[in-house]
């Protein structure tokens, strides 16, 4: 299936098996790619060639290739691939699919709504969301719930409250499924045959359209009651959204950057945290050990823990949630295109060459990770190697809100194992591979008290 590629014109690290896909292997990268990319990884080596027609790419799945790509030579290589030129239909050029000058500017302007000092904002939002969904939790009559539609509208809250000082209420449900709905449709446009248009699919186009039109309609009602109230009062903490209205109001982002920008924070912000929460909990289900040592936890935890503070005192809490992420990352896909070196090095791969590199694949291959399919949340009490785990990026580009994530996560976790046992149902959990990686048709568990 496979002969070595020997170009030598290639870097060392980069010199690999060309595999040529067949019939079967296309419809298996269409349906589950992130399972075929893991299995080709273990069958043909962490780094190889792959191509045929318009589908062409490198995978590199060591952390040489994250290093290299992510840290060492971030500016040599662009988001100008399909997967941010799709997000862009629905983010414009935010803060996730930009590069170059434009980013460098938009992180200046939101880097200080993310600061370590606001995580306590975030510490106290969470707890104030959490102990609502669990006190409706505590007042239902069926013990069975989609836990995934649970935390997409439990860090929804969370985001809208901190970043955008919004109260969600009873739109929650409705912003939830729209940014389902866009991110859908983004991924049956990337699988589906180029230049297919809108009119030959009126009724997906249709359904995308309104889900678009439900977020961008919360976006200027944010905006509008901003605007109206003419800012913060007194003592009211700065917000994302006071950094954004400050910055267009002197000129350094305009009105659509602006709404790109909310757009973005809306999407990465909520559906990647409830991703994570979400397989954390199918994971705890059948692992009733790892959840008695998370409750024991909880149970001796201080409530007056706030910020990084959190991430010490919940140190199991975040071990599961990293191991969540080691081997369900939300993002579990990056692509970088080759933008060439600008010396004669021979460390940078020929401009135009597309780049995959995969947390779902690195993090799970038995060279970095000792039974790397098992659920097991000790392995975090040590440092990790550089490389080997990357669901929030690396370099530069690192998640602005990683902190917040795992803050967030952590409390989360900690409080509904005080309150509550979850437990799985009969149903099969089957992965999707969207923009990010979710239980497909949502989470089904039973709920009782302690």
């Amino acid at each position: 299936m496979s002969k070595q590629f020997n170009s030598l014109s290639l870097p060392e690290a980069w010199r690999g098996p060309a595999v040529k896909p067949s019939l079967v292997d296309l419809k298996q990268f269409r349906d589950h790619p992130h399972r075929f990319l893991l299995e080709l990884a273990r069958e043909h080596g962490d780094i190889f060639w792959y191509g045929a027609g318009p589908i062409r790419f490198v995978f590199g799945a060591r952390p040489e290739h994250v290093h290299h790509v992510l840290v060492e030579g971030q500016q040599h290589y662009s988001k100008r691939t399909f997967q941010y030129g799709f997000l862009k239909e629905v983010t414009g050029d935010g803060l996730l699919t930009s590069d170059g000058t434009l980013w460098r500017e938009r992180r200046r302007i939101q880097q200080p709504a993310f600061r370590k000092k606001r995580l306590d904002l975030v510490s106290d939002s969470t707890r104030r969301a959490t102990a609502r969904m669990l006190d409706a939790w505590a007042n239902r009559d069926q013990p069975e719930l989609d836990v995934a539609s649970e935390m997409f509208e439990l860090s929804l809250d969370v985001v809208m409250d901190v970043l955008f000082g919004y109260t969600i209420g009873d739109e929650a449900a409705d912003v939830v499924g729209a940014t389902l709905g866009v991110l859908h449709h983004l991924i049956r446009r990337s699988r589906s045959i180029p230049g297919i248009p809108s009119w030959l699919t009126p009724r997906r186009h249709a359904e995308y359209a309104q889900s678009l039109a439900v977020l961008d309609g919360v976006i200027a009602r944010i905006l509008q009651r901003r605007r109206t109230s003419g800012g913060r009062a007194g003592d009211e903490p700065e917000t994302l959204l006071d950094l954004l209205v400050e910055a267009e109001g002197e000129q350094r982002i305009t009105p659509e950057g602006v709404r790109n920008e909310m757009m973005t924070m809306i999407i990465a912000g909520h559906e990647t945290v409830a991703s994570a929460l979400t397989w954390a909990w199918h994971l705890l289900g059948t692992a009733p050990d790892d959840v008695a040592a998370l409750r024991n936890e909880a149970d001796a935890a201080k409530d007056s823990a706030a910020g990084l503070e959190i991430l010490s005192s919940l140190t199991y809490a975040r071990n599961v949630i990293s191991e969540a992420l080691r081997l369900y990352p939300p993002a579990w896909i990056v692509t970088r295109r080759s933008e060439g070196a600008t010396t004669n090095t021979p460390s940078w791969l020929p401009r135009g060459t597309l780049v995959m590199l995969s947390p779902f694949v690195t993090q799970r291959l038995e060279a970095y990770w000792p039974d790397p399919d098992v659920f097991n949340p000790r392995r975090f009490e040590a440092p990790v190697a550089n490389g080997t785990w990357f669901p929030f990026g690396a370099g530069q580009r690192l998640c602005i809100g990683k902190d917040f994530a795992l803050v967030e996560a952590a409390i989360i976790l900690s409080d509904v194992s005080r309150r509550f046992t979850l437990r799985p149902t009969s149903d099969p959990v089957r992965e999707y591979s969207g923009v990010t990686l979710q239980p497909e048709g949502g989470l089904p568990m039973t709920i009782a008290l302690r």
